[in-house]
């Protein structure tokens, strides 16, 4: 539901590509503490966005 929500404001760029290699560099290193970390931020980044979208429609 949330990509739903947010595919028109999802870019491919330098940082989204960063933000995503981060986590993924992460869990091929094994290091659990820093994956959880970097999934937990990226999470809160989503329901952010998501909540300024949603901000804007009425139901």
């Amino acid at each position: 539901m949330c990509q739903t929500v947010l595919q028109d404001f999802y870019r491919v760029d330098a940082e989204w590509i960063a933000e995503h290699r981060g986590i993924a560099e992460a869990v091929l290193n094994g290091d659990r503490t820093l994956v959880e970390g970097l999934v937990s931020d990226h999470a809160e980044g989503a329901l952010a966005r998501l909540n300024r979208t949603t901000a804007s429609i009425s139901v």
